[in-house]
């Protein structure tokens, strides 16, 4: 067993010594940002690895033709202060032992605030089990919002300097038993991010572009949880506290409503394109479903209309929570708190495939 581990391990070295994309992956991800742990080829299963999903609509969606990038999972990880006292309010480290056991070490961002508010760490499984899982707690509206006097919260992993065409991605994630508050509002809300795709950031491109991925409600008090994906192009804003418009928007049905308290696998697929061309598609399985399904399909621009050329994904956040004042006060008035609970991060790609 251990040289089958041996030689995984010098195989995963080869990859990254002489793969672009990997090295490429590394690159961005080693600059401040994420890599939680590089655990290719280790045997480990995902809770769906029988195949990605088989119910998509389309020829496109190919995620066994894309290069497999990342496999990670939060065993034997550690969350830590910055070594940068000055960044204590911004970030936390988190740290994660590969296999041969280097050393990985990664940025959690917050933006702002303290562990009274909110936090990373990396805890026992929810449901029960031996399990760690990587967990994010947002207690308090700690950052600074777009109107004078108004508050957010942020927990998010970063990914920068990309430059894919095509990207295919898998999780779990987990509801915190507090989130069945967040359907008790009255009021419908369609803030409440768990992940961003960036086409060309805000001050580094002319025309910004953006997807994003939430778990929203419709108005009425015990209205469902459900997915919704937007396409948005940048409209102008404060510095740090960009405003967005939205140019496509889909919302999955009622009956795809998301549980609190269970684990869900999701499955997401991207690939570059303009309003005839660009794709983009979320898939689920809860833990009553007997495959995944998909629930979110847009066929639309996947960049900016206005840029002069195919704008590829060049950042990502691909967990995250990130939500309004009003969301994180209404929880914590029930005497809860939002929290996700997330694992088995998988992600493959492509460059230049179109």
């Amino acid at each position: 067993m251990k040289e089958e581990i041996a030689r995984d391990e010098e195989k995963v070295a080869f990859m990254i010594k002489n793969n672009f994309q990997v090295r490429q992956l590394l690159n961005g991800l080693s600059g401040g940002l994420l890599v939680i742990g590089i655990l290719l080829l280790s045997g480990r299963v995902f809770a769906g690895d029988k195949g990605w999903n088989i119910d998509s609509a389309g020829s496109w969606y190919q995620p066994a033709a894309a290069e497999r990038l990342l496999d990670v999972d939060f065993s034997a990880s550690k969350v830590l202060p910055p070594k940068n006292k000055s960044r204590k309010n911004v970030n936390d480290m988190l740290y994660m032992f590969l296999p041969n056991g280097e050393e990985i070490k990664t940025v959690i961002r917050y933006e702002d605030g303290n562990k009274s508010g909110r936090y990373a760490d990396v805890v026992a499984d929810p449901s029960g089990g031996s399990n760690q899982v990587l967990h994010f707690w947002l207690k308090k509206a700690q950052v600074g919002g777009q109107r004078k006097g108004s508050s957010k919260g942020r927990i998010q992993l970063n990914m920068s300097k990309l430059n894919f065409t095509e990207v295919y991605q898998r999780f779990r994630v987990y509801l915190g038993s507090d989130l069945i508050h967040y359907k008790s509002l009255a009021d419908s809300n369609g803030w409440f991010t768990i992940g961003e795709f960036w086409f060309g950031q805000k001050g580094k491109h002319p025309h910004p572009f953006r997807i994003t991925l939430g778990i929203v409600k419709n108005s009425g008090a015990g209205s469902p949880l459900l997915l919704a994906v937007s396409g948005e192009v940048a409209a102008g804003g404060k510095k740090g506290h960009g405003k967005w418009s939205s140019i496509w928007h889909e919302i999955s049905d009622d009956a795809e409503e998301l549980p609190v308290g269970e684990w869900i696998d999701i499955e997401i697929g991207y690939r570059q394109g303009d309003k005839e061309t660009g794709r983009f598609e979320v898939s689920t399985k809860r833990r009553d479903d007997s495959k995944m399904f998909t629930v979110l399909s847009v066929n639309d621009w996947t960049y900016s209309p206005e840029a002069k050329s195919p704008v590829p994904l060049t950042a990502w956040n691909p967990l995250k929570i990130y939500t309004s004042s009003k969301i994180i006060d209404h929880i914590q008035s029930k005497g809860g708190v939002a929290e996700l609970y997330f694992d088995d991060l998988e992600i493959r790609a492509s460059k230049g495939r179109r």
